[in-house]
Protein backbone atom coordinates (compact mmCIF):
# COMPACT_ATOMS: atom_id res chain seq x y z
CA UNK A 1 0.00 0.00 0.00
CA UNK A 2 1.07 3.15 -1.06
CA UNK A 3 1.00 6.45 0.72
CA UNK A 4 -0.81 9.56 0.18
CA UNK A 5 -0.98 12.95 1.52
CA UNK A 6 -3.83 14.77 0.94
CA UNK A 7 -3.59 18.68 2.03
CA UNK A 8 -7.09 20.63 2.24
CA UNK A 9 -8.86 22.98 3.91
CA UNK A 10 -12.46 21.58 3.64
CA UNK A 11 -12.81 18.09 5.19
CA UNK A 12 -15.89 16.55 6.75
CA UNK A 13 -17.51 17.23 9.51
CA UNK A 14 -17.57 20.80 7.32
CA UNK A 15 -20.09 19.17 4.43
CA UNK A 16 -19.49 22.21 2.55
CA UNK A 17 -18.71 21.52 -1.03
CA UNK A 18 -15.16 22.00 -0.86
CA UNK A 19 -15.48 19.14 1.08
CA UNK A 20 -16.77 16.88 -1.21
CA UNK A 21 -13.61 16.20 -3.47
CA UNK A 22 -11.01 15.37 -1.08
CA UNK A 23 -13.87 12.88 1.27
CA UNK A 24 -14.64 11.07 -1.97
CA UNK A 25 -11.15 10.39 -2.81
CA UNK A 26 -9.94 9.57 0.96
CA UNK A 27 -13.16 7.08 1.29
CA UNK A 28 -12.39 4.86 -2.13
CA UNK A 29 -8.31 5.18 -2.58
CA UNK A 30 -7.38 2.09 -0.23
CA UNK A 31 -9.55 0.54 -3.22
CA UNK A 32 -6.80 1.34 -5.66
CA UNK A 33 -3.58 0.35 -3.53
CA UNK A 34 -3.34 4.34 -1.75
CA UNK A 35 -3.86 5.35 2.22
CA UNK A 36 -5.15 8.52 2.79
CA UNK A 37 -3.44 10.99 5.27
CA UNK A 38 -5.04 14.19 5.55
CA UNK A 39 -4.27 17.25 6.95
CA UNK A 40 -7.23 19.95 6.94
CA UNK A 41 -8.83 22.34 8.93
CA UNK A 42 -10.15 21.44 12.42
CA UNK A 43 -13.68 22.33 12.04
CA UNK A 44 -16.60 22.59 14.77
CA UNK A 45 -19.89 23.63 15.40
CA UNK A 46 -18.36 27.24 16.39
CA UNK A 47 -16.54 28.22 13.65
CA UNK A 48 -18.37 26.06 10.88
CA UNK A 49 -22.40 27.20 9.68
CA UNK A 50 -22.23 23.36 7.31
CA UNK A 51 -20.78 21.51 10.09
CA UNK A 52 -22.34 17.68 9.43
CA UNK A 53 -21.10 14.91 12.06
CA UNK A 54 -23.05 12.69 10.07
CA UNK A 55 -21.02 13.77 6.93
CA UNK A 56 -18.46 11.36 5.77
CA UNK A 57 -18.05 7.64 7.02
CA UNK A 58 -15.54 6.93 10.47
CA UNK A 59 -12.94 5.68 7.79
CA UNK A 60 -12.70 9.10 6.34
CA UNK A 61 -12.57 10.94 9.29
CA UNK A 62 -9.98 8.31 10.52
CA UNK A 63 -8.10 9.17 7.84
CA UNK A 64 -7.09 12.97 9.23
CA UNK A 65 -3.48 12.88 10.32
CA UNK A 66 -3.52 16.49 11.13
CA UNK A 67 -5.77 19.78 12.30
CA UNK A 68 -5.28 23.39 12.38
CA UNK A 69 -7.50 26.25 13.52
CA UNK A 70 -9.47 27.57 10.09
CA UNK A 71 -8.40 30.52 7.99
CA UNK A 72 -10.17 33.55 9.71
CA UNK A 73 -12.90 34.99 7.60
CA UNK A 74 -11.86 38.21 5.82
CA UNK A 75 -14.84 38.57 4.01
CA UNK A 76 -17.41 39.91 6.42
CA UNK A 77 -14.95 42.46 8.29
CA UNK A 78 -14.11 45.83 8.28
CA UNK A 79 -12.22 48.27 10.04
CA UNK A 80 -8.22 49.07 9.17
CA UNK A 81 -6.53 46.59 10.80
CA UNK A 82 -8.87 43.98 8.93
CA UNK A 83 -8.37 46.18 5.86
CA UNK A 84 -4.54 45.51 6.33
CA UNK A 85 -4.61 41.86 7.47
CA UNK A 86 -6.73 41.51 3.63
CA UNK A 87 -3.60 43.34 1.80
CA UNK A 88 -1.00 41.26 3.92
CA UNK A 89 -2.66 38.08 2.39
CA UNK A 90 -2.11 39.04 -0.95
CA UNK A 91 1.22 40.44 -0.58
CA UNK A 92 1.92 36.47 1.12
CA UNK A 93 0.42 35.08 -2.18
CA UNK A 94 0.12 31.46 -1.92
CA UNK A 95 1.82 31.45 1.70
CA UNK A 96 -1.64 33.20 2.55
CA UNK A 97 -3.12 32.73 5.57
CA UNK A 98 0.52 32.65 7.21
CA UNK A 99 -0.97 31.40 10.19
CA UNK A 100 -2.46 28.33 8.59
CA UNK A 101 0.57 27.67 6.31
CA UNK A 102 2.90 28.21 9.68
CA UNK A 103 0.47 25.29 11.33
CA UNK A 104 0.24 23.03 8.97
CA UNK A 105 4.14 23.50 8.58
CA UNK A 106 4.77 22.64 12.08
CA UNK A 107 2.64 19.13 11.63
CA UNK A 108 5.10 17.92 9.01
CA UNK A 109 8.16 16.65 10.65
CA UNK A 110 5.45 14.14 12.81
CA UNK A 111 3.33 12.94 10.20
CA UNK A 112 6.55 12.25 7.55
CA UNK A 113 8.06 10.28 9.70
CA UNK A 114 5.15 8.68 10.83
CA UNK A 115 3.73 7.79 7.84
CA UNK A 116 6.24 7.28 4.59
CA UNK A 117 4.14 9.25 2.42
CA UNK A 118 5.13 8.67 -1.62
CA UNK A 119 2.90 11.17 -2.84
CA UNK A 120 0.90 14.61 -1.69
CA UNK A 121 -2.01 15.77 -3.23
CA UNK A 122 -3.25 19.85 -2.61
CA UNK A 123 -6.42 21.09 -3.70
CA UNK A 124 -7.08 24.86 -4.80
CA UNK A 125 -9.04 27.37 -4.79
CA UNK A 126 -7.96 27.64 -1.16
CA UNK A 127 -4.28 28.75 -2.11
CA UNK A 128 -2.83 27.47 0.74
CA UNK A 129 -2.52 24.00 0.11
CA UNK A 130 -0.68 24.36 -2.95
CA UNK A 131 2.34 26.23 -1.39
CA UNK A 132 2.23 23.25 1.19
CA UNK A 133 2.85 20.56 -1.85
CA UNK A 134 5.54 22.81 -3.21
CA UNK A 135 7.07 23.15 0.17
CA UNK A 136 6.92 19.37 0.96
CA UNK A 137 8.50 18.81 -2.62
CA UNK A 138 11.37 21.62 -2.15
CA UNK A 139 12.40 19.94 1.32
CA UNK A 140 11.78 16.54 0.92
CA UNK A 141 10.99 15.38 -2.69
CA UNK A 142 8.04 14.03 -2.44
CA UNK A 143 6.21 14.81 -6.15
CA UNK A 144 2.42 16.11 -5.78
CA UNK A 145 -0.56 16.88 -8.16
CA UNK A 146 -1.98 20.44 -7.86
CA UNK A 147 -5.59 19.50 -8.19
CA UNK A 148 -7.72 22.83 -9.24
CA UNK A 149 -11.49 22.89 -8.74
CA UNK A 150 -11.42 26.60 -9.93
CA UNK A 151 -8.98 28.70 -11.56
CA UNK A 152 -8.44 32.37 -10.06
CA UNK A 153 -9.93 34.08 -12.76
CA UNK A 154 -13.61 33.09 -10.97
CA UNK A 155 -13.22 35.12 -8.07
CA UNK A 156 -10.00 37.50 -8.28
CA UNK A 157 -11.04 40.63 -9.66
CA UNK A 158 -8.66 41.70 -13.07
CA UNK A 159 -6.59 44.39 -11.73
CA UNK A 160 -4.96 41.28 -9.70
CA UNK A 161 -4.92 38.99 -11.99
CA UNK A 162 -1.01 38.97 -13.12
CA UNK A 163 -0.26 38.78 -8.85
CA UNK A 164 -2.65 35.47 -9.01
CA UNK A 165 -0.91 34.33 -12.29
CA UNK A 166 3.05 34.66 -11.33
CA UNK A 167 2.03 33.23 -7.82
CA UNK A 168 0.58 30.12 -9.16
CA UNK A 169 2.87 29.88 -12.13
CA UNK A 170 5.70 29.54 -9.66
CA UNK A 171 4.25 27.53 -6.76
CA UNK A 172 2.73 24.89 -9.24
CA UNK A 173 6.02 24.56 -11.49
CA UNK A 174 7.27 21.73 -9.17
CA UNK A 175 4.29 20.08 -9.40
CA UNK A 176 4.35 16.24 -11.39
CA UNK A 177 0.89 16.97 -12.92
CA UNK A 178 -1.86 19.16 -12.77
CA UNK A 179 -5.39 18.62 -12.67
CA UNK A 180 -8.85 20.26 -12.95
CA UNK A 181 -12.69 19.40 -13.56
CA UNK A 182 -13.63 20.46 -16.93
CA UNK A 183 -12.12 20.07 -20.45
CA UNK A 184 -12.30 24.40 -20.75
CA UNK A 185 -10.76 24.97 -17.52
CA UNK A 186 -7.86 21.81 -18.36
CA UNK A 187 -6.80 24.60 -21.43
CA UNK A 188 -6.73 27.33 -19.34
CA UNK A 189 -4.16 25.97 -17.37
CA UNK A 190 -2.41 24.41 -19.88
CA UNK A 191 -2.10 28.03 -21.65
CA UNK A 192 -0.82 29.43 -18.30
CA UNK A 193 1.78 26.32 -17.27
CA UNK A 194 2.66 25.24 -20.87
CA UNK A 195 2.16 21.70 -20.41
CA UNK A 196 -0.24 19.16 -20.28
CA UNK A 197 -3.02 19.52 -18.03
CA UNK A 198 -5.22 16.41 -16.70
CA UNK A 199 -9.13 16.55 -16.51
CA UNK A 200 -10.90 14.80 -14.09
CA UNK A 201 -14.07 15.25 -12.82
CA UNK A 202 -16.18 15.76 -10.21
CA UNK A 203 -18.61 12.80 -9.46
CA UNK A 204 -20.90 11.27 -6.98
CA UNK A 205 -20.90 9.08 -4.22
CA UNK A 206 -23.67 6.42 -4.79
CA UNK A 207 -23.34 4.78 -1.69
CA UNK A 208 -25.02 8.22 0.04
CA UNK A 209 -28.21 8.71 -1.98
CA UNK A 210 -28.77 4.29 -1.99
CA UNK A 211 -30.32 4.69 1.18
CA UNK A 212 -31.54 7.70 1.45
CA UNK A 213 -35.94 7.44 0.79
CA UNK A 214 -36.49 10.73 -1.14
CA UNK A 215 -38.87 12.89 0.81
CA UNK A 216 -42.45 13.76 0.15
CA UNK A 217 -42.33 17.30 -1.16
CA UNK A 218 -46.04 18.61 -1.68
CA UNK A 219 -46.81 20.48 -5.18
CA UNK A 220 -45.16 21.29 -8.08
CA UNK A 221 -41.59 21.78 -6.67
CA UNK A 222 -37.97 22.93 -8.39
CA UNK A 223 -35.48 22.50 -5.99
CA UNK A 224 -32.01 24.52 -6.27
CA UNK A 225 -29.13 23.83 -3.68
CA UNK A 226 -26.10 25.88 -3.41
CA UNK A 227 -25.10 29.47 -3.36
CA UNK A 228 -27.01 32.18 -5.19
CA UNK A 229 -23.98 35.17 -6.52
CA UNK A 230 -25.25 38.67 -7.27
CA UNK A 231 -26.76 39.99 -10.41
CA UNK A 232 -24.32 40.10 -13.11
CA UNK A 233 -21.87 37.55 -11.87
CA UNK A 234 -19.76 35.84 -14.25
CA UNK A 235 -19.48 32.41 -12.82
CA UNK A 236 -23.19 32.32 -11.83
CA UNK A 237 -26.07 33.13 -13.58
CA UNK A 238 -29.00 34.85 -11.96
CA UNK A 239 -32.30 32.59 -11.21
CA UNK A 240 -34.41 35.68 -12.26
CA UNK A 241 -35.24 33.95 -15.79
CA UNK A 242 -36.68 31.10 -14.09
CA UNK A 243 -38.54 33.35 -11.88
CA UNK A 244 -40.18 35.31 -15.10
CA UNK A 245 -40.88 32.27 -16.37
CA UNK A 246 -42.72 31.33 -13.65
CA UNK A 247 -44.80 34.32 -13.60
CA UNK A 248 -45.33 34.06 -17.28
CA UNK A 249 -46.94 30.54 -17.00
CA UNK A 250 -49.23 31.58 -13.74
CA UNK A 251 -50.10 34.32 -15.64
CA UNK A 252 -51.38 32.39 -19.08
CA UNK A 253 -53.20 30.37 -16.26
CA UNK A 254 -50.48 27.17 -17.76
CA UNK A 255 -49.41 26.56 -13.92
CA UNK A 256 -51.86 26.77 -10.92
CA UNK A 257 -49.92 29.31 -8.57
CA UNK A 258 -51.14 26.99 -5.40
CA UNK A 259 -49.56 24.38 -6.96
CA UNK A 260 -45.80 26.10 -7.66
CA UNK A 261 -43.07 25.38 -5.38
CA UNK A 262 -39.57 26.98 -5.38
CA UNK A 263 -37.60 25.81 -3.29
CA UNK A 264 -33.66 27.23 -2.57
CA UNK A 265 -31.16 25.54 -0.17
CA UNK A 266 -27.96 26.84 0.83
CA UNK A 267 -30.01 30.47 0.10
CA UNK A 268 -30.88 33.36 2.70
CA UNK A 269 -33.98 35.21 1.50
CA UNK A 270 -31.66 38.68 1.43
CA UNK A 271 -28.93 37.14 -1.32
CA UNK A 272 -32.15 36.04 -3.28
CA UNK A 273 -34.27 39.35 -3.49
CA UNK A 274 -31.94 41.11 -6.12
CA UNK A 275 -33.44 38.17 -8.44
CA UNK A 276 -37.13 38.72 -7.24
CA UNK A 277 -37.52 42.23 -7.62
CA UNK A 278 -40.38 43.13 -9.49
CA UNK A 279 -41.07 38.81 -9.91
CA UNK A 280 -44.98 38.08 -9.01
CA UNK A 281 -43.86 34.60 -8.30
CA UNK A 282 -42.38 35.81 -4.44
CA UNK A 283 -44.89 34.22 -2.54
CA UNK A 284 -43.74 30.90 -4.15
CA UNK A 285 -40.20 30.89 -3.28
CA UNK A 286 -38.72 29.10 0.03
CA UNK A 287 -35.18 29.82 1.00
CA UNK A 288 -33.54 26.93 3.71
CA UNK A 289 -30.30 28.39 4.69
CA UNK A 290 -28.77 24.97 5.87
CA UNK A 291 -29.59 21.22 6.34
CA UNK A 292 -27.50 17.83 6.97
CA UNK A 293 -26.43 16.58 3.46
CA UNK A 294 -29.11 13.38 3.73
CA UNK A 295 -31.72 15.56 4.35
CA UNK A 296 -30.63 17.37 1.19
CA UNK A 297 -30.39 14.54 -0.92
CA UNK A 298 -33.79 13.08 0.49
CA UNK A 299 -35.38 16.68 -0.71
CA UNK A 300 -33.33 16.45 -4.59
CA UNK A 301 -34.80 13.04 -4.88
CA UNK A 302 -38.01 13.81 -3.77
CA UNK A 303 -37.90 17.08 -6.22
CA UNK A 304 -39.97 16.88 -9.24
CA UNK A 305 -37.36 19.34 -11.36
CA UNK A 306 -34.06 19.98 -10.21
CA UNK A 307 -32.22 23.29 -10.96
CA UNK A 308 -28.73 24.04 -11.88
CA UNK A 309 -27.28 27.65 -12.45
CA UNK A 310 -24.20 27.75 -14.53
CA UNK A 311 -22.61 30.04 -16.47
CA UNK A 312 -22.00 31.61 -20.62
CA UNK A 313 -19.28 34.23 -19.49
CA UNK A 314 -16.94 31.65 -18.97
CA UNK A 315 -16.47 27.86 -20.09
CA UNK A 316 -15.25 25.51 -17.91
CA UNK A 317 -17.81 25.31 -14.96
CA UNK A 318 -18.73 22.08 -13.90
CA UNK A 319 -20.00 22.57 -10.68
CA UNK A 320 -19.63 19.42 -7.86
CA UNK A 321 -23.64 20.24 -7.85
CA UNK A 322 -24.54 18.84 -10.94
CA UNK A 323 -23.20 15.26 -10.18
CA UNK A 324 -25.01 15.14 -7.05
CA UNK A 325 -27.78 15.99 -8.78
CA UNK A 326 -27.03 12.81 -11.35
CA UNK A 327 -27.36 10.97 -8.56
CA UNK A 328 -30.73 11.76 -7.79
CA UNK A 329 -32.35 10.09 -10.67
CA UNK A 330 -34.26 13.26 -10.84
CA UNK A 331 -34.58 15.54 -14.14
CA UNK A 332 -32.29 18.48 -14.08
CA UNK A 333 -32.77 21.94 -15.78
CA UNK A 334 -29.81 24.10 -16.59
CA UNK A 335 -29.92 28.06 -16.61
CA UNK A 336 -28.63 29.02 -19.07
CA UNK A 337 -27.10 26.90 -21.83
CA UNK A 338 -23.63 27.31 -21.32
CA UNK A 339 -22.45 25.39 -25.27
CA UNK A 340 -19.63 23.84 -22.94
CA UNK A 341 -19.34 21.19 -20.47
CA UNK A 342 -23.12 21.01 -18.88
CA UNK A 343 -24.79 20.85 -22.10
CA UNK A 344 -22.47 18.01 -22.99
CA UNK A 345 -22.97 16.50 -19.70
CA UNK A 346 -26.53 16.80 -19.91
CA UNK A 347 -26.43 15.40 -23.90
CA UNK A 348 -24.29 12.34 -22.69
CA UNK A 349 -26.41 11.69 -19.79
CA UNK A 350 -29.92 12.42 -20.94
CA UNK A 351 -30.97 13.75 -17.42
CA UNK A 352 -32.25 16.94 -18.41
CA UNK A 353 -32.18 20.00 -20.89
CA UNK A 354 -30.55 23.61 -20.45
CA UNK A 355 -32.49 26.58 -21.52
CA UNK A 356 -31.43 30.28 -21.52
CA UNK A 357 -34.33 32.72 -22.25
CA UNK A 358 -37.79 33.12 -20.61
CA UNK A 359 -39.49 31.39 -23.39
CA UNK A 360 -37.26 28.30 -23.54
CA UNK A 361 -37.45 28.11 -19.53
CA UNK A 362 -41.12 28.62 -19.34
CA UNK A 363 -41.35 25.98 -22.23
CA UNK A 364 -39.10 23.07 -20.14
CA UNK A 365 -41.03 24.18 -16.87
CA UNK A 366 -44.38 23.55 -18.76
CA UNK A 367 -43.50 20.31 -20.18
CA UNK A 368 -42.76 18.86 -16.80
CA UNK A 369 -45.58 20.64 -14.96
CA UNK A 370 -48.04 18.55 -17.29
CA UNK A 371 -45.69 15.40 -16.52
CA UNK A 372 -46.34 15.86 -12.92
CA UNK A 373 -49.89 16.83 -13.18
CA UNK A 374 -50.88 13.62 -15.39
CA UNK A 375 -48.45 11.09 -13.86
CA UNK A 376 -48.07 12.46 -10.40
CA UNK A 377 -44.31 13.04 -10.83
CA UNK A 378 -42.04 14.25 -14.02
CA UNK A 379 -39.52 11.92 -14.94
CA UNK A 380 -37.09 11.63 -17.42
CA UNK A 381 -34.88 8.32 -18.90
CA UNK A 382 -31.42 8.76 -17.92
CA UNK A 383 -28.18 6.92 -19.82
CA UNK A 384 -27.35 4.55 -16.64
CA UNK A 385 -24.49 3.30 -18.44
CA UNK A 386 -22.87 7.26 -18.81
CA UNK A 387 -24.02 8.27 -15.59
CA UNK A 388 -21.93 5.44 -13.67
CA UNK A 389 -19.24 7.13 -15.38
CA UNK A 390 -18.93 9.63 -13.09
CA UNK A 391 -19.58 7.69 -10.11
CA UNK A 392 -16.08 8.93 -7.65
CA UNK A 393 -15.52 5.04 -7.24
CA UNK A 394 -14.03 5.36 -10.85
CA UNK A 395 -12.84 8.97 -10.60
CA UNK A 396 -10.75 8.00 -7.86
CA UNK A 397 -9.20 4.99 -9.95
CA UNK A 398 -8.06 7.58 -12.50
CA UNK A 399 -6.67 9.66 -9.47
CA UNK A 400 -4.44 6.45 -8.20
CA UNK A 401 -3.76 5.97 -12.27
CA UNK A 402 -2.07 9.16 -12.06
CA UNK A 403 -0.12 8.85 -8.61
CA UNK A 404 1.06 5.55 -9.42
CA UNK A 405 2.31 7.49 -12.65
CA UNK A 406 4.17 10.32 -10.46
CA UNK A 407 5.75 7.90 -7.96
CA UNK A 408 7.37 5.50 -10.71
CA UNK A 409 9.30 8.43 -12.34
CA UNK A 410 10.04 9.96 -9.23
CA UNK A 411 13.40 8.54 -7.11
CA UNK A 412 12.43 6.79 -4.08
CA UNK A 413 12.71 8.59 -0.87
CA UNK A 414 13.01 7.55 2.48
CA UNK A 415 12.10 10.51 4.67
CA UNK A 416 13.95 11.68 7.41
CA UNK A 417 12.84 14.81 9.42
CA UNK A 418 14.27 14.98 12.37
CA UNK A 419 18.11 16.56 10.93
CA UNK A 420 15.84 18.32 8.14
CA UNK A 421 17.02 16.37 5.39
CA UNK A 422 16.01 13.55 3.32
CA UNK A 423 18.27 10.20 2.67
CA UNK A 424 17.91 8.31 -0.63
Amino acid sequence: MKHLLLITNGFPPNAGTESGRAARFAKYLPEHGWQPHVICSDWTTENCSRHDPNYGSPAVQQSVVGRVPPPRDLTRVSGLVNRWAKIARLLHGYRNPREWTDAVKSLLPDVLNRHQIDAVWATFPFRAPLHIADFIHQRWQIPWIADFRDVFEQGTPRPFHWWERSNEIRTVASASRIVTVSPALADVLADRHRRPVDCLPNGFDAADFERVPAASLPGFTILYAGCVHPPGSRVRTSPRVLFQAIDRLIANRVLLRDDVRLLFYGVTKSKLQPHLTGCQCEDRVECIEWIPRQEMYAAEKGATLLLLLGSDKMKGIMTAKVFEYLATGRPILAIPSDGDCIDALLEQTGVGLSASSVEEVANAVETSYRGWKTEGQFTIAGHADVIARYSCRGQTGSLANLLNSIVSTSHPTVVRVGDGRTAA
